[in-house]
């Protein structure tokens, strides 16, 4: 049976939905694929398409495992309050099946379930389940493995940069067998992943790759969960930051580097996180903590940090971004 739809589903990783439509209806004319799997299949091609998975979802309470697993996985997906009745459905899948593959998908469904960091535990378990199982998974199954391992990098390990080498690979084997479908949820988590380690001028590419292939594949859903979580990287008047542990300064655009220059982070960082000013004698504390404060030797330092950090921020199209006021106290002009 799942031999003589995979070629639909080989369409529907292809993001191809209309010709998969197409196909569908003839083997449903020709008898050819049972009625479960046809309905399964449409609700994953109608849902792509025009983000109505929720009202063509089948009642199946007799169908075979492998549709039930799909259909539980689909609904677990669109309808979060669904998740309880997805992780009983996998519970009952893998304690009662002989199948190796539905075994393999059902720790898959529950692993996808319980990605929550109250749940790290259980996560990890049913990953371990699936590393001993992978034999039995198609090349499809293998990529859904890997992309659920990559978000528990992203989501609960705080690892990006081993989550990215598994979205790399997955991006790579997406483009050689052409499976859009997968393509754009690895460029979905490379953007997560870009995040998580500052490269905001690389999100900002990978976004709009992903957009493009949103609005030329009617990828609706997709591209709604994109705007909502990402769409603020695209703003230009994003606040000044810092980050503390990579001594990077967050300039409206992109992150620079002051690993190099520690005073002048420090002096960045304390006008930051005082908006209203920073007066001469709390600066002299920060940049200096153990010397006690001498005014005008530690003025006419001050002066040359703040001039040698102005010049820096010049060269980046930033001018005018820290001011002095009359009465020696700096700020900065938070975009």
């Amino acid at each position: 049976m799942i031999s003589d739809i995979s070629f639909i589903y080989d369409l529907f990783y292809r993001c191809q939905f209309d010709l998969a439509l197409t196909v569908l209806e003839s083997k449903r004319s020709q008898s050819e694929a049972s009625c479960s799997t046809n309905l399964m299949i449409h609700a994953n091609i109608v849902g792509e398409t025009h983000g109505a998975r929720r009202a063509v979802f089948p009642q199946l309470p007799g169908t075979a495992e492998y549709d039930y697993a799909n259909y539980l996985q689909s609904r677990m997906l669109y309808q979060e309050e669904e998740i309880s009745e997805a992780i009983a459905g996998f519970n009952k899948l893998l304690a009662n099946s002989k199948s190796p593959r539905i075994k393999f998908l059902a720790q898959l469904g529950l692993a996808n379930a319980y990605l929550d960091p109250s749940s790290k535990t259980k996560v990890e378990f049913h990953l371990n389940e699936i590393d001993m199982t992978i034999e039995h998974a198609t090349d499809s199954d293998r990529l859904s493995a890997i992309l659920l391992s990559a978000n528990y990098q992203l989501r609960l390990s705080n690892a990006p940069e081993k989550a990215k080498v598994l979205l790399d690979f997955v991006l790579c084997q997406s483009l050689v067998k052409g499976w859009t479908y997968f393509l754009t949820r690895a460029i979905y988590g490379l953007i997560d992943a870009a995040i998580q380690l500052r490269d905001i001028d690389g999100a900002r590419q990978l976004y709009n790759l992903l957009l493009i292939y949103c609005k030329t594949l009617e990828l609706g859903e997709l591209r709604k969960l994109a705007v909502q979580k990402f769409g603020s990287i695209r703003a230009e008047n994003l606040p000044i930051s810092f980050d503390e542990v990579r001594k990077c300064i967050w300039t409206g655009s992109r992150w620079v580097d002051f690993d190099s220059a520690p005073l002048l982070f420090i002096f960045l960082k304390s006008l930051i996180q005082s908006p209203q000013g920073v007066k001469l004698s709390q600066l002299a504390q920060f940049l200096w903590p153990d010397d006690p404060f001498r005014k005008y030797t530690q003025e006419a330092k001050i002066y040359d940090i703040a001039k040698r950090t102005r010049k820096k921020l010049s060269r980046l199209g930033l001018d005018n971004v820290i001011i002095r006021n009359r009465a020696g106290i700096y700020s900065i002009r938070m975009r």
